[in-house]
């Protein structure tokens, strides 16, 4: 059974009280559309929604440049805190991010 968000959700809300809150939100909002488990399609814990959903659950209603320079700023301080990092790949042109790397070696 593939399951959204659950276990990552929770890992989220565990780890994120040291982050800003536009990152805690970045971060919650990632987890909640990752899959716990993967398919043969959609690698677990991975994040592709793009910055403008993450642009949206900051409280932007448009993907504007100042949407964009604060999903940048929380999106730098998760890789930063080594919580996301990049997969290498793209789908539509939006880069994946994997969800806690650390935690699954």
């Amino acid at each position: 059974m593939v399951t959204m968000g659950y276990l990552i959700t929770g890992l989220a809300m565990a780890r994120a009280g040291d982050l800003s809150s536009s990152s805690q939100i970045v971060l919650l909002s990632m987890a909640h559309v990752a899959r716990d488990t993967g398919t043969t399609e959609v690698p677990a814990r991975v994040y592709f929604g793009g910055w403008a959903y993450l642009a949206l659950r900051l409280g932007y209603p448009e993907y504007t440049a100042n949407a964009h320079k604060a999903v940048m700023r929380a999106v730098r301080e998760l890789r930063e805190a080594k919580l996301i990092r990049r997969t290498g790949r793209k789908i539509g042109g939006q880069t994946e991010y994997e969800l806690f790397p650390e935690d699954w070696g």
